[in-house]
């Protein structure tokens, strides 16, 4: 393809996908479309809060089919784009972390608007500070740096629980190394986008009886 009918190309793509995506928005009554500052007083290690369009999240739900009793994370969860869309893929235990309190306050308005049996839940805390005990699937679209995604990864590993997780890398390829090098049972790349699904799951434990 030329160089010109590879622009040509690229603009109608993006123009579609924003444009489904303010649609997918109107049709469900809800706002998830805007950027906000990474300005997170007290807190270093925060990027920018951005969401993919729905095509991408399409593309990255095939990889994660809701299973009885999920309980699905959203770990900086921005606006709650990724908590709705989850509410439609059969995932009946929604929740989401953020810890910009007017991004947590509009999911909430959100909620009050959205029109489903799944049940959602938003809460304002740092993500180091979430209980994870329950949790079988998260979500994050790069939402801190190294120091902090480590931390988080610690305390996961250390439940040593069935979890799967898709991790949006974007531009951070560190945090990409990172997670490759975690002892997963297994790693899945997402066709054409910067996201892994990855999974983990205990190896059971036998016992033997003396005697």
């Amino acid at each position: 393809m030329k160089p010109t009918a590879v622009r040509i190309y690229n603009y109608l793509a993006w123009s579609y996908r924003k444009h489904e995506s303010r649609f997918i928005d109107w049709l469900w009554n809800i706002n998830t479309g805007e950027k906000r500052s990474d300005a997170i007083p007290g807190y270093s290690d925060g990027h920018a809060c951005e969401t993919l369009y729905y095509w991408h999240l399409k593309k990255i739900f095939k990889y994660l089919p809701a299973r009885e009793d999920d309980v699905f994370v959203d770990l900086g969860c921005g606006y709650g784009r990724v908590l709705f869309y989850a509410a439609t893929r059969g995932f009946k235990h929604v929740e989401g972390y953020e810890i910009r309190k007017e991004l947590s306050d509009q999911i909430k308005i959100n909620i009050d608007k959205f029109e489903t049996e799944s049940f959602i839940e938003v809460e304002l805390c740092d993500a180091r500070k979430v209980n994870l005990y329950r949790v079988t699937v998260i979500y994050m679209f790069n939402p801190f740096g190294i120091d902090t995604l480590r931390q988080l990864m610690n305390r996961i590993m250390a439940l040593n629980n069935s979890i799967r997780i898709a991790y949006v890398y974007n531009e951070s390829i560190d945090c990409r190394d990172y997670m490759d090098g975690l002892p997963w049972t297994g790693i899945e790349q997402v066709p054409g986008l910067p996201c892994k699904i990855y999974s983990f799951v205990p190896k059971p434990l036998y016992f033997t009886e003396g005697i």
